[in-house]
């Protein structure tokens, strides 16, 4: 009798449970519908979460920078891409290894050596070149960059350079913002005239 009535119990449960859910599901929005669709599809949030960080990055491309993208400058070009190091010694020193470059006599190539003895400390928030942060704010705030005497576009090179001497690190978050601009306005289009020929095609039958 005990185990009929403790079934009897799980079950009512159960029942109460279920209809709570379903009504939790009908007075829902269709945007919480939405939501909670994507939260159970694991890869769908990861995606997302993915898009919202390139979309931050192009935001904060001038920021992130540690170089103006479209500075050229011929007595560093090629330059390989640059190691950072996070200690010096045991304590933590986040700094990079002066590069010097010089024309090779025979093959009169510009060869680059680093020099070990010297360091050059990182800083964050340091100041850089002057940009317009989300073009309404003028500032020469960036990440990472280098206190003076040195200038980050003279020493800091993440990934390098171009033919041109071109920091390619900077260019690179450039690009993800023309990049993510192209796809948010071909989207915003799309939208559009879907929603006008749509539209039309309904009213007019």
């Amino acid at each position: 009798m005990a185990e009929n009535t403790s079934a009897l119990e799980g079950a009512l449960s159960q029942a109460a449970e279920a209809s709570r859910s379903e009504e939790r599901i009908y007075a829902a929005s269709q945007w919480q519908l939405m939501w909670w669709r994507l939260r159970r599809h694991k890869l769908a949030m990861i995606a997302g979460i993915t898009l919202i960080a390139f979309y931050c990055v192009a935001l904060g491309a001038d920021f992130l920078s540690t170089s103006d993208p479209t500075q050229p400058e011929a007595q560093r070009g090629l330059l390989s891409p640059q190691r950072i190091y996070l200690f010096d010694g045991w304590m933590p020193s986040p700094h990079v290894l002066a590069v010097s470059g010089k024309r090779d006599p025979i093959t009169f190539q510009r060869v680059y050596e680093v020099d070990p003895d010297t360091k050059i400390p990182l800083r964050l928030f340091a100041r850089g070149f002057e940009y317009k942060f989300l073009g309404l704010i003028t500032t020469d705030r960036h990440l990472i960059g280098v206190d003076a005497p040195y200038k980050a576009e003279d020493t800091i090179f993440i990934l390098g350079t171009d033919l041109q001497g071109r920091d390619l690190f900077s260019r690179l978050l450039s690009a993800t913002r023309i990049s993510m601009t192209i796809g948010l306005v071909s989207v915003a289009i799309t939208l559009f005239l879907g929603v006008l020929l749509g539209g039309i095609s309904g009213y007019y039958g």
